[in-house]
């Protein structure tokens, strides 16, 4: 069978791990796979606009799970190489370092452009939480939560879309890069002629774990929604217990 990457070279034993959706050659090439990338990008440079961030949040979701594919594409690889499936050549190990390189760099400059904007959106998703905290404890004291289910429904979807969503498509990727670190290890142990390619994607993939949703003020990751959250229960329950004393 011939190699699973388009414009690689190398070979693949039989029965070994085939292309998947996520392939940038399965939907027209890198140059088309990268382009549709920075159309995802280009709502970054717009300025930030309240009724534009939930949608641009969108468009950064999507685009993470895009650049997601193609991590999961390298693991893939990466995979039936530790597996004995596939052997690569230097020239192949080369073009998979370019494709990882091409795919972190773009998400780099994605989350930089829109680092503002992911800022306003967390901090709009964190005013959701307390007001919706603020909601419910007034309303059951007031025994009317019927009438605010609607209400409390509403900033529920408002801080899904504008906390969970963004750090959870992130985290995916730093999910998929930590796998492939791990999957690198072993294929140097594997391929030892190849040690010196797959070091330098190793040590490629490990600053990706390091700077990968990095947007100055903290990181988008699902560590961040959780401190968040126990950030607001906290000071929650130390308001309620100054208002019930």
């Amino acid at each position: 069978m011939g190699n699973p990457t388009q414009g690689t070279s190398g070979t693949k034993a039989e029965g070994g791990a085939g292309t998947t959706p996520g392939n940038p050659a399965a939907v027209g090439g890198e140059e088309e796979y990268y382009d549709v990338l920075s159309q995802y990008g280009t709502a970054g440079n717009q300025r930030p606009r309240l009724e534009v961030l939930g949608a641009n949040t969108v468009k950064f979701v999507l685009a993470s799970l895009y650049v997601e594919s193609g991590l999961q594409e390298i693991n893939t690889l990466l995979t039936a190489m530790v597996e004995g499936h596939y052997q690569p050549d230097p020239a192949a190990v080369c073009d998979v370092i370019s494709l990882h390189g091409e795919l972190s760099r773009t998400f780099g400059l994605l989350t930089k452009v829109m680092s503002a904007e992911l800022v306003l959106v967390m901090a709009s998703g964190t005013i959701a939480c307390v007001t919706i905290l603020l909601t419910v404890v007034s309303s059951v004291t007031m025994g009317a939560f019927g009438d605010m289910a609607l209400m409390v429904a509403l900033y529920l979807m408002m801080a899904s879309v504008t906390m969970v969503l963004p750090s959870e498509a992130v985290h995916r990727c730093l999910e998929a890069a930590g796998e492939a670190r791990e999957l690198l290890l072993a294929a140097e142990l594997r391929q030892p002629r190849l040690s010196l390619q797959l070091g330098l994607l190793r040590e490629s993939v490990s600053r990706d774990l390091d700077t990968l949703g990095e947007l100055g003020l903290f990181r988008l990751r699902r560590s961040t929604v959780l401190s968040i959250g126990a950030t607001i229960l906290t000071n929650a329950i130390i308001m309620l217990q100054f208002y019930f004393a």
